[in-house]
């Protein structure tokens, strides 16, 4: 199996691809990787959070409206009560007025 690392790289040589990364170099989690066409305007997007393993970027769609789109992994085996409100918490910040549009997508994100 190759590691993240690898993988990354053999991205950067696809023509028009970019990409951002997150807990590639942490020894928690296994990392998170988004590729995108590299005609899209992206910013990182960091949030007031202990919830490690996400990964936010901000698109810009037009000259008044922002996209967030967010990558967020929650181990089914971490299913604890503290990482429960902090996954919400994160949530609830995501999902405030300052984007016209969110996506978030993720494995096993919804505390039940």
């Amino acid at each position: 199996m190759q590691s993240s690392r690898v993988f990354v790289g053999h991205f950067k040589r696809i023509q028009h691809v970019q990409h951002v990364h997150a807990n590639l170099d942490k020894e928690v989690g296994r990392g998170l990787v988004l590729y995108m066409h590299s005609s899209l305007q992206a910013d990182e997007v960091h949030f007031n959070t202990e919830f490690e393993q996400t990964l936010f970027i901000k698109l810009k769609i037009n000259n008044s409206e922002n996209m967030l789109y967010g990558l967020v992994y929650r181990s089914p085996y971490d299913n604890t009560e503290d990482k429960n409100k902090q996954l919400r918490d994160l949530l609830s910040e995501a999902a405030s007025d300052a984007y016209s549009q969110c996506v978030i997508m993720g494995t096993s994100i919804i505390p039940q």
